[in-house]
């Protein structure tokens, strides 16, 4: 997780806090660098309900991060996963 936390952390200037990248750029670019640093390896794991949760909030929270949506907007994360078209981590 912190190895895909700091993929994350170095596009934050340059793509995620861009007005001119559009969500589907975005979207892209965020499965192929952070989702797949996150899940490497992920076939050899014996996967836990405890750990598939962290994983989500893990997703969720990068997700808000770059829509620019606080936890005070009351978006669930149902609503989230649809506004971004991406699966959730159970699906992963």
């Amino acid at each position: 997780m912190a190895k895909a936390s700091a993929s994350f952390g170095r596009l934050r200037q340059r793509l995620w806090s861009n007005d001119h990248v559009s969500m589907r750029i975005k979207r892209k670019i965020y499965r192929a660098i952070v989702l797949s640093t996150l899940l490497y390896g992920a076939e050899a794991w014996t996967m836990y309900r405890r750990q598939v949760k962290k994983l989500h909030a893990f997703m969720v929270r990068h997700f808000r991060s770059f829509m620019r949506i606080t936890w005070m907007d009351k978006v669930t994360n149902k609503e989230i996963l649809e506004r971004t078209g991406l699966p959730s981590m159970e699906d992963l």
